[in-house]
């Protein structure tokens, strides 16, 4: 029987709030597989080792469930959201809602040549957001060991990549697309207004990105 778990990385008492929040939110609408499992992990503190290190969590703490999904502790779930999230054998990601439709050289890959996470002009094409990523348990696992490994090469000459766990996700899948692709229903803007000039299409709010303060973020 298909079993599949919820993940958020939480560092700090606010994105403890933020994930508490969201995970009430996702027993009542994401629901993937009949066997369900929601959990919230210790992460670091501080900008940006709050997002950059959440794979480093993952990692050492991989549930043992058929699919594995992470999410952002301070996103909310609105809408149902059922079996169509689930690849057969790989990964699923998100289009990032900023980019769709966007030309490639518009795309915020990180284009520094030092950085792990480079990204070469002519790869990639298509740029995933990092707030709601998953897969099979194994794809799962063998992409947050990629990405730990860019996060700590970059560590290694004193930086990181420009947009931090985000970055790595693209690297990989610029060279190992997803399996299955969804659309920006699955990470929308709490305020769309900006991204409706450019979109060629309407999209269902199913997992809603919610604004920040300058000074919550401060604390993470």
């Amino acid at each position: 029987m298909s079993s599949t778990t919820l993940v958020a990385v939480a560092g700090g008492e606010v994105y403890e709030r933020y994930a508490e929040r969201m995970m009430v939110s996702a027993e009542r609408f994401f629901r993937p597989s009949k066997n369900m499992n929601f959990v919230v992990l210790k992460g670091e503190e501080g900008w940006p080792n709050g997002t950059m290190m959440r794979y480093h969590r993952l990692l050492e703490n991989l549930p043992a469930t058929e699919n594995v999904f992470m999410v952002d502790a301070d996103m909310l779930f609105v809408d149902h959201i059922g079996d169509e999230v689930i690849s057969r054998f790989g990964v699923t990601a998100t289009r990032h809602p900023g980019y769709v439709g966007k030309p490639t050289h518009e795309l915020p890959y990180e284009r520094r040549e030092q950085s792990a996470a480079y990204v070469a002009p002519n790869e990639g094409g298509t740029y995933y957001c990092g707030g709601f990523i998953g897969g099979k348990r194994l794809a799962m696992k063998v992409l947050a060991q990629h990405i730990v490994k860019i996060i700590d090469a970059d560590a290694t000459i004193g930086t990181h990549p420009e947009w931090h766990d985000e970055s790595a996700i693209n690297r990989i899948l610029a060279t190992y697309p997803p399996e299955t692709t969804l659309t920006p229903s699955y990470c929308y803007p709490a305020d769309d207004s900006y991204y409706k000039t450019f979109w060629t299409e309407s999209y269902i709010p199913r997992l809603v990105a919610l604004d920040k303060s300058e000074d919550e973020r401060g604390e993470r």
